[in-house]
């Protein structure tokens, strides 16, 4: 008769299979959250870069609308056209770009733009004179972003 050893050595084979399967689960679950957290993290400094551009260009769209001369004629080329500080600066759309010339050095201010209109739509009182109701609207979008700007001079004067 064989005698067995009252201590076994080391693990069975369905032991190790158990280990091997919980540790493969956990091994899963941490990667998909690590990539999750990539992605969430790549769309957040997309949006983030999104936002910073947007402000931008409405920033140096307002400031232009703001001080502009609107009794001085600049011509009809561009998407929108001013006369600030006696210098003509028209903004002109092609291929996605935005660009502001400036005494005709033409210098890109913003890429991914699809379209820039203004509106004169008199139920929002768009249609008020100085009043600039602009459409601004950005490659992959499907709604515009809606800004409006003041001229100063007819702000205060009123005409």
């Amino acid at each position: 008769m064989k005698q067995r050893a009252s201590s076994s050595r080391g693990f069975t084979l369905l032991e190790l299979m158990v280990a091997l399967a919980i540790g493969s689960l956990i091994v899963l679950t941490a990667s998909q959250l690590f990539f999750n957290g990539a992605l969430s993290f790549k769309k957040v400094e997309e949006l983030s870069e999104r936002q910073a551009a947007l402000t931008f260009v409405t920033d140096v769209l307002m400031d232009d609308i703001r001080r502009a001369d609107l009794a001085a004629d600049c011509g009809s080329g561009g998407v929108l056209a001013f006369q600030v500080d006696g210098v003509c600066h028209r903004y002109t759309l092609a291929e996605g770009t935005l660009s502001l010339s400036v005494e005709g050095d033409q210098q890109p201010v913003i890429n991914g733009i699809v379209a820039l209109e203004r509106r004169l739509d008199a139920a929002q009182g768009c249609d008020r004179p100085g009043l600039y109701c602009l459409e601004l609207t950005l490659e992959g979008e499907a709604q515009p972003m809606r800004f409006q700007a003041m001229n100063r001079t007819l702000a205060v004067t009123g005409h």
